[in-house]
């Protein structure tokens, strides 16, 4: 059998799989074979060994906290320099726990919050015509959320892990300390506009001396396009999308299964057994398609290796922004974070193995599969 009739038959058979599972609430994506896909290498020795966020602003490559130094990267396409973008700190402008919310649509503006002193950070950005970064810090805001927890008789206050900023100026928040919705929805000032995100398993389980501690069990991977919102799950292999109108309103577009967690309660607690897979570690949104990385590695190799990053995923999944799977791919190695040129003709890849390295694919190699047909 000669080569193009071999991936011939692989294209048709991940064009089968995303048509069987439209309307379908589940899709087995333990079950998909995957397709090795080859980049191309950018730089060996990524100097940005701590970075989980990309973005392409302004023409530049931004790599969000990439050491203990600095909040932000920034450097050509091709990995040259550019400069540094604040730091880390409790100086002015300064963050402790930075994390990239968005950007403004003119992409003078940059959105960061901290999430050690749980504020918002608004900078002013701006690339010089000597291609040096100039910004300024123009506002931060503190949450002002008024959700009490009781917890051993004592009064705790809500808070916020990671925000994520739409186009029309919300944002979303993962909810730390609870126990009911996983995400907060705020307005530009940081007031509570509603609660939603369904736990996929039943909250009754929990005792209410739990609710400290199962939120950890949902965490995962986070993404925006213009005002809908993603969500890809670690453990329960889940993910959704909410659309959020200008007036707030809410609307849950599609939510699908990918896979089947294995787990049990013991004492109100979530237990995985060691043949659960982990899910989805980073999410990236284009035009057309969600770019999403994929472990499929059984819980229990962390504990088998006792290696930190056992479970990092090396596969890309790729769906249509109705959820449908259009196909599978093997990267080869660790993927720790990616994004999309701002062209959208590659993907942009933070490798691992043995040290951070930085890739590129060419988006037409991973759609050939599914065009042809």
């Amino acid at each position: 059998m000669n080569v193009k009739l071999i991936l011939g038959l692989m294209a048709l058979l991940l064009f089968s799989c995303s048509q069987e599972q439209e309307n379908n609430d589940f899709f087995d994506l333990t079950s998909m074979p995957a397709v090795s896909v080859e980049g191309e290498l950018i730089d060996e020795f990524l100097m940005a060994y701590k970075s989980n966020q990309m973005k392409f602003i302004q023409s530049k490559l931004f790599h969000f906290e990439p050491t203990e130094q600095e909040a932000c990267l920034v450097t050509t396409e091709k990995n040259d320099t550019v400069g540094y973008f604040s730091g880390i700190g409790g100086g002015p402008g300064e963050m402790l726990q930075p994390y990239f919310c968005g950007v403004s649509e003119e992409q003078d503006t940059i959105y960061m919050y901290d999430n050690t002193y749980k504020k918002l950070f608004i900078f002013h950005l701006q690339i010089t015509e000597k291609g040096e970064i100039d910004y300024t810090l123009i506002e931060n805001k503190s949450q002002t959320n008024t959700d009490k927890l009781q917890y051993n008789g004592l009064n705790m206050s809500q808070m916020y892990f990671h925000l994520t900023r739409l186009e029309n100026g919300y944002y979303i928040a993962y909810r730390v300390l609870t126990k009911e919705d996983i995400f907060t929805l705020l307005d530009k000032d940081l007031n509570e506009i509603a609660n939603f995100g369904e736990y996929p398993i039943d909250k009754g389980l929990f005792s209410e001396r739990e609710e400290f501690r199962t939120t950890t069990y949902f965490a995962g991977a986070m993404a925006a396009d213009g005002n809908s919102f993603y969500f890809g799950s670690h453990h329960f292999g889940y993910l959704y999308r909410y659309d959020i109108s200008n007036q707030g309103e809410l609307t849950k577009v599609w939510q699908k299964q990918f896979m089947k967690p294995q787990y049990f309660m013991k004492g109100n607690k979530v237990k995985f057994n060691d043949a659960s897979l982990e899910a989805f570690y980073d999410l990236v949104i284009g035009k057309e398609y969600i770019y999403a990385t994929f472990s499929g590695i059984e819980n229990g190799e962390l504990f088998r290796t006792k290696k930190h990053d056992a479970l990092t995923p090396k596969t890309l999944v790729i769906l249509d922004k109705q959820g449908n799977v259009k196909g599978k791919f093997d990267l080869g190695k660790q993927i720790r974070t990616l994004c999309l040129d701002e062209k959208e003709e590659y993907l942009y890849v933070h490798h691992k193995e043995p040290d951070t390295s930085l890739w590129r694919y060419k988006i037409s190699d991973f759609t050939k599969y599914w065009d042809e047909n």
